[in-house]
């Protein structure tokens, strides 16, 4: 079984993901990303606001013993 290379699109794939990131991180404001970027925040926190539930599953889940039982689920 030979194994078949596929270097072209490694680097048409990189080159998207770099042209991706610096469309975000180069532009004052970060240009047209910043309306999703703060759509995105405020439509979460809005919901951490409005449901305590929520807002204790979000807390759990951020916390680094939560990480390492998920580690442990996993098999790690």
């Amino acid at each position: 079984m030979t194994m078949k290379t596929r270097y072209p699109l490694i680097i048409l794939l990189n080159a998207a993901g770099l042209a991706l990131f610096l469309s975000w991180y180069l532009p004052v404001n970060h240009g047209f990303w910043f309306p999703i970027d703060s759509g995105i925040f405020h439509f979460f926190n809005q919901k951490l606001v409005e449901s305590r539930a929520f807002l204790w599953w979000v807390a759990i889940t951020n916390n680094r013993a939560f990480d390492g039982c998920s580690l442990l689920a996993m098999g790690g």
